[in-house]
This record gives C-alpha cells, sequence and structure tokens, in this order.
C-alpha cells in the first residue's frame, strides 16, 4: 500500500512533538540529582528523540529526491516517477512494494496500475536494455493481451521515440490502447500505437473531459469497427503536435472518422494525416466540435464524404496542406459547418461520380484567403462546389482543376448558394460541360481575373478581368505548377514579365504567393 509522503512526514513530526514532555522531564530530573538512574532515562529519551528525528529527516529527503511537487487545488500533492524497464505485459504485483510485475520488472501495465492507485500527477518514463526479447533492430515492442487499465489519473508518459517504441495489441480480441478517463491531464509522447481495435477511439480514446496532449507520437494501423475513431476519439480538449496519424480505420457503416474523430476542442499542429479511411465520412478527420489545423499535412485519405476533412462544427486550418485525398463527394474537403482556410494548398484531391473535388461547401460560412486550389477533379466543381450558404474567397488562385461532368465548373461551380470573390485568378480550368473557369451567379469584390467568363454572371466590377471560350485570359502563371515559393505550402507564382503586364492592363491586385 502506497501511504502519501505528506501523511508520513505529519505523522513521524507528531511523534516529535509527543517526545518534548518527556524530554523535559528528563531535563528536570537530571538537574534535581545526578544519581545514575536520572542520568541513564535522560539519556535514553534522548536517543529516542534523536532516532524519531532522524527518521523525520530522512523521510524529507526521500521527498526530495524521488517524488516531484504538484500543487493541486491549492493542496501538495507528490507524483511518483516509474520506469518501465521491460517489454512484457504483466500486471502489478500488489504484495510487492513499487512497480513490479513479480518477477522483479516494471512493465507498462504494471505502472499505469501504480499510477491509477497513487493520488497526483505521475511520470512513466522508459529504460528497457537491449536484451530485452522485445527489443529488434533498434526498436522496443510491448504486445498487449489485453486492455490497458483506464488512464483515471493525470499522467505523463514519455516514451523514447515513435521509432523506437511501439505499444500494440497483439490478441485475436479487440480492445483500444489508451483510454483517457480522468479530467485532468495526461501528456503522451514518443512511442507508436498501433494495433487499437474497438468501436470508437481504438488508439486513444479521450472519453471525459480531460486534457489530452500528444507529442511526437504515431498513430498507426487502428480500426474502429462500426463506431468512431479509428486514431483517435476526443470528447474534451485534445492537442497532437509533431505527429502522424496513419493507415487507421473507420468500417461502421454508420461510424466516421479514420483518423480523427472530435466532439470537443481540438489542435493539430505540425503533424501528418496521411491514408486514412472511413466507409462513410470524414476519411482523415470528423469535427463537429472545434477544431485548428497549424503547418499540417493531410493526404491519402479517403470516405464517401469529405475525404481529408468532414466538417459539421467550427474548423480553421491554417499553412495547411491537402492533397491526394478522395471520396464520393467533397475530395479534398466536405463542410456542413463554419470554415476558415488561410495561407493553404488544396491539389490532387478528387470525387469518384458527385461533386467537389476540393471543396464541397454544403451549408455554412466558408472562408477561402489567399489559398491555392489546382489540380483537383470531379464531376462538378473540379476545385470547389458551392451548395447552400455563402463563401467567402479572397486573393487565392483556383488553376488547373477540371471538371467531367454535363454541370462544368472545372474552377467553381456554384448550385444555389451565394460566392463572394475578391483579388483572385480563376484562370486555366477546364471542363466537359459548360464553365471551364466558373459556372454560376457570383458577388464579384473587384479585382479579380477569370480565364473564362462564358457561364458565369456577375464578374463585372471595373477591376475585373474577364475573358471568353474564344478569347480566354491567360494569367501567365508558372509552368512548373507548385512549387515552393517560400510561404508554409507550394504555390503558384507568376512570370515577372506576365505581372508587369497585368499591372499595365488594369490595376489588379491578387495577394498570390
Amino acid at each position: 500500500m502506497t501511504i502519501s509522503s505528506s501523511n508520513e512526514t505529519v505523522r513521524l513530526s507528531r511523534k516529535v512533538e509527543e517526545m518534548q514532555p518527556r524530554l523535559a522531564r528528563s531535563r528536570l530530573l537530571a538537574k534535581k540529582s545526578s544519581g545514575w538512574f536520572a542520568s541513564a532515562e535522560w539519556f535514553m529519551l534522548a536517543v529516542m528523540a534523536s532516532i524519531v528525528a532522524l527518521g523525520v529527516l530522512v523521510a524529507l529527503h526521500h521527498v526530495e529526491s524521488s517524488r516531484k511537487v504538484h500543487v493541486q487545488s491549492g493542496m501538495m500533492v507528490f507524483g511518483n516517477t516509474y520506469v518501465v524497464n521491460s517489454t512484457g505485459d504483466g500486471d502489478n504485483d500488489p504484495f510487492i512494494r513499487g512497480c513490479d510485475d513479480g518477477t522483479h520488472h516494471c512493465t507498462l501495465r504494471a505502472a499505469i496500475q501504480q499510477a491509477n492507485f497513487h493520488a497526483g500527477t505521475d511520470d512513466i518514463t522508459f529504460n528497457i536494455p537491449t536484451s530485452d526479447p522485445g527489443f529488434n533492430n533498434g526498436t522496443w515492442t510491448i504486445n498487449l493481451g489485453k486492455a490497458l487499465d483506464p488512464l483515471s489519473e493525470s499522467l505523463n508518459i514519455t516514451g523514447p521515440g515513435a521509432y523506437q517504441l511501439i505499444v500494440k495489441r497483439n490478441s485475436p480480441t479487440g480492445f483500444r490502447i489508451f483510454d483517457v478517463t480522468t479530467t485532468g491531464i495526461v501528456n503522451l509522447s514518443g512511442l507508436t500505437i498501433s494495433g487499437g481495435g474497438a468501436q470508437q477511439g481504438s488508439g486513444i480514446y479521450n472519453e471525459a473531459s480531460g486534457t489530452l496532449n500528444v507529442t511526437n507520437c504515431a498513430l498507426s494501423g487502428n480500426a474502429a469497427n462500426g463506431g468512431f475513431g479509428g486514431g483517435v476519439y476526443n470528447n474534451g480538449t485534445a492537442m497532437i503536435t509533431n505527429s502522424a496519424i496513419s493507415d487507421n480505420t473507420e468500417a461502421g457503416s454508420n461510424g466516421s472518422g479514420g483518423g480523427i474523430y472530435n466532439n470537443g476542442t481540438f489542435t493539430l499542429t505540425g503533424s501528418t494525416v496521411s491514408k486514412n479511411s472511413s466507409a462513410t465520412v470524414g476519411g482523415g478527420i470528423y469535427n463537429l466540435g472545434s477544431f485548428n489545423v497549424t503547418s499540417t499535412t493531410i493526404s491519402g485519405n479517403s470516405a464517401q464524404g469529405g475525404g481529408g476533412i468532414f466538417n459539421g462544427g467550427a474548423a480553421t486550418i491554417t499553412n495547411t496542406t491537402l492533397r491526394n485525398n478522395h471520396g464520393t463527394r467533397g475530395g479534398g474537403i466536405f463542410t456542413g459547418g463554419i470554415l476558415m482556410i488561410t495561407n493553404s494548398t488544396l491539389s490532387g484531391n478528387y470525387t469518384i461520380g458527385l461533386e467537389g473535388g476540393g471543396i464541397y461547401g454544403a451549408a455554412g460560412p466558408v472562408t477561402i484567403k489567399n489559398c491555392t486550389l489546382f489540380g483537383n477533379f470531379s464531376s462538378a466543381g473540379g476545385g470547389i462546389y458551392a451548395d447552400i450558404g455563402h463563401i467567402e474567397i479572397m486573393s487565392s488562385t483556383i488553376s488547373g482543376n477540371s471538371a467531367s461532368g454535363i454541370f462544368g465548373g472545372g474552377g467553381i461551380y456554384n448550385s444555389s448558394g451565394s460566392v463572394a470573390v475578391e483579388s483572385s485568378i480563376i484562370a486555366l480550368n477546364s471542363a466537359v460541360g459548360p464553365g471551364p473557369d466558373a459556372n454560376g451567379n457570383f458577388l464579384s469584390r473587384g479585382f479579380n481575373l477569370i480565364g473564362n467568363n462564358n457561364s458565369a454572371a456577375g464578374f463585372d466590377a471595373a477591376t475585373d478581368q474577364t475573358g471568353t471560350s474564344t478569347s480566354p485570359l491567360d494569367p501567365k502563371l508558372d509552368p512548373n505548377e507548385l512549387r515552393n515559393n517560400g510561404g508554409p505550402t507550394q504555390t503558384m507564382r507568376f512570370f515577372s514579365a506576365a505581372r508587369q503586364s497585368i499591372k499595365a492592363r488594369a490595376p489588379f491586385r491578387p495577394e498570390v504567393t
């Protein structure tokens, strides 16, 4: 049984206090009598008091050397550090003090059990020898035969690196890898989480209102069977940084979110979301809450709706690349909520049979600012398909997209929504049907260049430049197409000579990087 260090210290201090009256009496006896018995009693009491005091000092030294102090709710709570030294999967032996599976090894499972038993924010680290049977070619693998205990207390699990430590399911019975039930904070770093199989959150399930931080990790090969969130399911607050979410699946007919399912607040930074899939919607990411994506690559994901991202909440995407995602509708993004995309590139996304190769705007306000949509493909709205709701496009380039169906709109197709465009280039797109660049009604805020304006209405501002099917305008973009031009994502640039030519013809001011 683990005893709180603060309680132990108080108990020892009280013993010292209890000794004080007897110590004072011994001093009085020593003054009144020079006899041997009085001196002996004084001596024995002094020795006893010294022993107790020494015990207090030893206890305090133990606290300082082996425990870290945390402040929670105004109380001092001490956190333990458990060092995992085996890839074994044994439970903690309750009859042995500390983390021990009964074979003098501290396993990950035993460490979690100890951390759950002890109040305070504990740490789990790893120091497994290369002689361990789970070590091979530079990597330690912890094979789980059954579900780990839920993480019911605040906890830090710090691995040596995602390529050096793998925690995976090794059982025909499906279960998730980490189940976060605490309302506190859990930090996971430096490990790979793989092979989880549950109805939801097969890799990590943050099921309460707690905070989950994942850094320098990989979540790969997890599967939600008929549920939600093959890689991660979040109900609370989650932050994933510098991590890879790949090859996770959701296979149910009513489920969603192959890589990530969010019903809370989620921040994704400096990461990759790739090759995840959903049988329904949200191959890479499914969002019903608040989602912030920054400096991330989302690629090769697939679903019926929203191959890369399905957004039904509020999503902000900044400095991010979405490429080669695909679905039946909304190859890159399907949004029915609030969406803001800034300084980002959508390229090579496509749909099979339906609309919105890059973006399908089903409803809700959508803002696209300083973005590039290139090489996306669908039956209608190769770059963007606007169904209903409002879309605002500013300082963006929509070029090289295509539509194969009768409704056309290779660059953008507006079905029945409201689409406003300012300081943007929509040119060099293609379509089998009408409007290779744009088809439908638009609201121009000026300073646009539309290559072929035959099937688009509304680009009539004094500062707009528009071409026709017989005389299309060429914006003279870099024939190398997408490349690194110094921004956060790959973009398309003007030839310098062409830029001067455009400026000479009109006060055109697209903010293209």
